[in-house]
């Protein structure tokens, strides 16, 4: 006999009011170059659909928080509980080379980055951002909340809202900002 874990454990899900949450009416193949060694999707994902390799597909945004303000230099201190990983990009230009992680005692991590400043305390995203308007975000279709925890294996295909209200920010898996409540619209709301 074959047992397969159908739920995930120890996962952070982000939690909202489930009457109502509308979630879009297709599913998204989700774009797994970017996931590392990650098993699971939680719940509460950020999900952008976007067009990689010529075809549309929801791709994890990637955030974290600045735990120490950096003028210049290539050493950037993001706190722990962020999910980034070498080689992906911070506002879509700014690759992480390496990252070096924190003793137990540290509260965060150290990227390896090209040379850009940061302040503390912002939260910092994958999404490559619109130069003139830095809360437009660049070849980004739709964006919303992944609505069930997803096991990534095989062709892994998930459901993002369109609405979901009395979303409670501090149970979403990874951190969110101004510019990304501001792209889900006033058909999400935070509590």
């Amino acid at each position: 006999m074959y047992f397969e874990e159908k739920t995930p454990t120890a996962i952070k899900e982000g939690v909202w009011n489930e009457k109502t949450c509308i979630r879009r009416t297709a599913g998204w193949n989700i774009y797994t170059g970017n996931l590392g060694s990650m098993e699971w999707l939680p719940k509460g994902s950020l999900m952008a659909v976007m067009a990689v390799n010529n075809l549309l597909q929801a791709v994890l945004v990637k955030s974290g928080i600045v735990h120490e303000s950096l003028i210049s230099g290539t050493s950037l201190k993001v706190k722990k509980g962020h999910n980034f990983i070498a080689g992906d990009k911070i506002a879509g230009s700014n690759t992480i080379t390496a990252i070096t992680p924190g003793s137990d005692s540290d509260p965060y991590d150290t990227f390896t980055i090209t040379s850009a400043s940061f302040t503390a305390g912002d939260v910092i995203l994958s999404l490559p951002v619109n130069s003139d308007n830095p809360e437009v975000f660049d070849n980004v279709l739709k964006i919303g909340l992944n609505y069930a925890p997803v096991r990534i294996k095989g062709a892994p295909t998930c459901v993002i809202t369109l609405q979901a209200y009395e979303i409670k920010e501090a149970t979403l898996p990874w951190p969110i900002n101004a510019a990304i409540k501001k792209a889900l619209t006033s058909r999400h709301d935070f509590i």
